[in-house]
């Protein structure tokens, strides 16, 4: 009869919680957290619970990135660049500090790709960009453990022009 009541819409999280608390209370009342359930529906609720908890910890810990693990995300994004990138993109699409980093490393990468393209033709003048390239990076790196959201001389300007959806 309760699961009649909460089971028709699992849209939002307060069902989910009432769920979880009422099938939390059957296994209590019913004294099958300490031993296997022998029929159906205690099979049913148990399973119910243990399915409700584990998305109850996915959720919390999606949801919960301490500042410590988003600064070394931001710096991976900044230092494996177009890597870095694309697994921000994926993984922490919605985390301001840690994408605004990982759009540096796409500003990083694309500089390589264009020092590495003019390389053939300006010889002498390829080695002063690639030791801007490196200052740059360097210094990408260490406000990316700051903890702040840092402006990084040409990189931040690039950066704060791609727009994510």
């Amino acid at each position: 009869m309760i699961f009649k009541i909460f089971l028709g819409n699992f849209k939002s999280d307060r069902i989910f919680r009432n769920l979880r608390a009422y099938s939390s209370v059957w296994l209590e009342h019913l004294s099958y957290k300490q031993k296997a359930p022998s029929s159906n529906l205690g099979r049913l609720i148990n399973q119910i619970y243990i399915v409700l908890n584990i998305y109850f910890i996915m959720i919390e810990k999606k949801n919960k990135i301490n500042k410590d693990n988003e600064k070394l995300y931001a710096f991976l994004s900044c230092f494996f660049t177009i890597v870095g990138f694309v697994v921000a993109f994926i993984l922490w699409k919605d985390n301001k500090y840690i994408m605004y980093y990982a759009k540096h490393g796409l500003v990083l990468f694309v500089g390589q790709i264009i020092i590495a393209v003019i390389s053939p033709f300006f010889l002498f003048f390829v080695y002063v960009l690639w030791i801007l390239w490196i200052i740059l990076w360097i210094i990408t790196w260490m406000n990316s453990f700051s903890g702040k959201i840092k402006k990084t001389f040409l990189v931040s300007d690039l950066a704060d022009k791609i727009v994510i959806k």
